[in-house]
């Protein structure tokens, strides 16, 4: 039976849930184990699991993804890096794990790597790579040095992985064999309290990935929630303990995807950044939706250029921040067209069983 150490990232719940997909689909057929940090640390320690806690890293930038700016805050990167291995690696001598499965996060590779043990990667840039010929001109030259340095990043890592997971909208199979698109990763489980209580409401859903940043950005963004008196909006996975609700804002504390996704689907529309995983749960639940990418984030731009050139969704891009006007605009125009946008994200007919191929690459005997 294998064993299996998950390392998912700690920056956002996009990986953390997205690594839980995978535990359910592999939980009954091999032990596991997951060591992270920061929100994926709180999330799955929220779901009842006994997490590894690690150091880990941020993202840093004033309401927006600053590359300079984060390696000055994380000046110390290499002495948490050197401080998690040395966790992972007393872990090992406990839990012999035979395989290392890291989501979006440089120790797992680092630590399987030290370790000579077998080491899976989980990660969507190859999206980003591939749309980022469609992104709007005025955006390209730059962030051609996060997708210069992407290119940089998936060129070396390849070489010292056995497997990438790759979940994508995109079908297109890769050549290199080490590479597998899975089709989208999603956990279809809802929690019956939040469907009870999000059926009984009106509302608009603003699903919070649980970043320093983003949690700036939606601050600013509440003075055009205002705009709309007529709208309840929901934002889940605030930091507070208790549901608050400030004039026609209701702020909900962290939740299990479970209820994020039971109010996702009891929604009339969504707002969200451009994360992989919110985006894969909104096309699963065919939600409209108005998609707002982080400023200066070469990945969440590319995730919006997908749904924006496909006609998904809504797309408001920002430069250094987001203009209100035109964020009001966009979400009259989702409220005004839900049902084409429903329709058309019917028509992509996307795969969602990507969690079950990935449990089945990481059950795979060598």
């Amino acid at each position: 039976m294998r064993k299996l150490l998950f390392v998912p990232s700690g920056v956002g719940l996009g990986h953390a849930t997205r690594t839980h997909a995978i535990i359910n689909k592999i939980k009954k057929h091999a032990e596991y184990k997951i060591a992270s940090y920061g929100s994926a640390l709180k999330y799955f320690e929220r779901q009842g699991f006994s997490p590894v806690g690690l150091r880990g890293f941020d993202y840093h930038g004033e309401y927006s993804f600053e590359l300079l700016k984060t390696l000055v805050k994380e000046a110390d990167l290499f002495f948490k890096l050197a401080g998690d291995y040395l966790r992972i690696s007393k872990l090992q001598k406990d839990y012999p794990f035979d395989t290392i499965v890291s989501d979006s996060d440089p120790i797992g590779l680092i630590s399987a790597n030290f370790l000579k043990t077998r080491s899976v990667l989980i990660e969507n840039l190859q999206g980003a790579i591939r749309e980022a010929k469609f992104v709007p001109k005025r955006f390209q030259e730059g962030l051609g040095y996060q997708l210069a340095f992407l290119e940089q990043i998936d060129h070396y890592v390849v070489q010292y992985v056995d497997d990438v997971i790759v979940p994508s909208f995109d079908k297109t199979p890769f050549k290199m064999s080490k590479k597998h698109n899975v089709g989208l990763v999603i956990n279809p489980t809802f929690d019956e309290q939040a469907l009870r209580s999000s059926a009984k409401q009106d509302y608009i859903c603003v699903p919070i990935p649980g970043s320093t940043l983003t949690y700036d950005i939606v601050n600013q963004l509440l003075h055009v929630f205002k705009r709309f008196p007529k709208e309840n909006f929901f934002l889940l996975n605030f930091p507070t303990k208790t549901i608050k609700r400030v004039g026609n804002v209701y702020l909900f504390p962290l939740l299990g995807e479970d209820e994020v996704l039971s109010y996702l689907h009891g929604a009339k529309a969504v707002i969200s950044f451009a994360g992989f995983s919110t985006l894969t749960n909104i096309a699963y639940l065919k939600k409209p939706s108005l998609i707002l990418p982080l400023p200066n984030h070469i990945e969440q731009v590319a995730n919006a250029t997908f749904f924006r050139r496909n006609k998904l969704a809504e797309v408001v891009y920002p430069r250094k921040g987001y203009d209100k006007d035109l964020v009001e605009k966009a979400l009259t125009r989702v409220l005004k067209e839900a049902k084409t946008y429903s329709e058309n994200i019917e028509a992509m007919r996307f795969d969602f069983n990507g969690a079950q191929r990935a449990a089945q690459l990481l059950l795979k005997e060598q």
